[in-house]
């Protein structure tokens, strides 16, 4: 599905694509991204706080306990490292989130449209 979303991205107008923090820490679909010029962002957030977000979900299937938890998010962390961009996030407002993520670099354009 990824190699599908990436190649019709490269045909046609870029896209937003929201990734679980699975995808992005499978080797294969990191490279996939990669190799495809694909801008990613990290959207960094403490792993205390991950937790106290996911502690009363009951539809996270990779979510048993806390030191499982842990492990899985250290496991993924270098991935994670890897991306184009950080946003911190924490217990943000979600609006002052996309505000960092469009102050970004890549968002600002260098020339003027007339």
């Amino acid at each position: 599905m990824l190699a599908r979303v990436l190649e019709e991205t490269v045909r046609g107008s870029g896209r937003v694509v929201a990734l679980g923090g699975g995808t992005f820490a499978q080797p294969q679909n990191f490279e996939l991204l990669r190799s495809a010029g694909a801008i990613t962002i990290w959207l960094e957030c403490p792993v205390e706080e991950l937790l106290l977000r996911c502690a009363l979900l009951t539809n996270r299937p990779l979510f048993r306990d806390e030191a499982s938890f842990r492990q899985l998010y250290e496991q993924r962390l270098p991935f994670y490292r890897q991306a184009s961009f950080a946003v911190l996030t924490g217990n943000s407002d979600p609006a002052e989130v996309v505000n960092r993520i469009l102050a970004l670099p890549v968002f600002q354009r260098s020339e003027v449209i007339s």
